[in-house]
């Protein structure tokens, strides 16, 4: 409103530089800054389900402060009622343990709570997406992902929430949440170890079927060939004629 230009500042530790001063061009400017996390070991264990994995952190690598990374509220709640079960059956030197979970329904006091210091000498904390990004948490030296996510995935007019392997980018963004103010040891228990999966995975615009993308164009008179992507976004040259054919038939 005063007329000044905006001024946008993008941070991230996995940032893709190079793909950022594609699309915003060459009047970017882009610092690099050193940083690092303290050492984390890495765990593979695709024997263990998440609740056991936080058990044998808690009693074989001593940790006090565990996040738990799972794919929704429902497998949130199956780690809390599986690790409550663990340990009222296996008694620790810690003493009773304290346990939280955090949704995206969560309320904010409730994700105040889940980010409080432990009241114990071990606190859980057992959390969605909405625990990967901006916490940076005094007490979390463990951690523990089930290596898999939630994604909406559009088939023409259907729809449906399939659970799909994370990239590697995000669950070295996990494991980052772990080393922040001490070493720390991390657990995936998905079969698929860190290695085998792809880096990234591409946006759901270049992976999917476009004919919703065509319907709604045409229901607002925009032509297919009227169509415009971001650089960051762009489908295959085919797709769109593909969805066009699809929906001919």
């Amino acid at each position: 409103r005063l007329g000044d230009p905006i001024r946008l500042a993008i941070m991230s530790a996995t940032l893709d530089v190079d793909n950022e001063m594609d699309y915003w061009g060459h009047e970017a400017v882009h610092y690099n800054t050193n940083g690092g996390t303290h050492p984390v070991e890495m765990l593979h264990r695709p024997s263990l389900s998440p609740a056991q994995a936080v058990w044998e952190l808690i009693t074989e690598y001593q940790r006090t402060g565990i996040m738990v990374f799972v794919s929704g509220r429902y497998e949130a709640e199956q780690v809390r009622v599986e690790l409550e079960s663990i340990a009222a059956k296996n008694k620790t030197e810690h003493g009773p343990i304290e346990i939280v979970s955090v949704t995206g329904s969560s309320s904010a006091t409730e994700r105040d709570n889940a980010s409080a210091l432990p009241t114990g000498k071990v606190k859980v904390l057992i959390g969605t997406t909405v625990i990967e990004s901006g916490n940076s948490l005094l007490w979390v030296n463990g951690g523990v992902s089930s290596g898999v996510a939630k994604n909406l995935e559009i088939y023409g007019n259907a729809h449906r929430v399939q659970e799909s392997p994370l990239p590697q980018q995000r669950i070295i963004q996990q494991k980052g949440r772990v080393g922040r103010f001490g070493p720390g040891v991390f657990s995936l228990v998905h079969p698929l170890s860190l290695e085998v999966r792809p880096m990234t995975i591409p946006p759901a615009i270049q992976r999917l079927l476009l004919t919703e993308v065509v319907m709604t164009a045409a229901s607002h008179q925009i032509g297919v060939e009227d169509l415009t992507f971001s650089a960051l976004e762009t489908p295959p040259a085919h797709a769109l004629d593909t969805a066009v054919d699809r929906l001919k038939k």
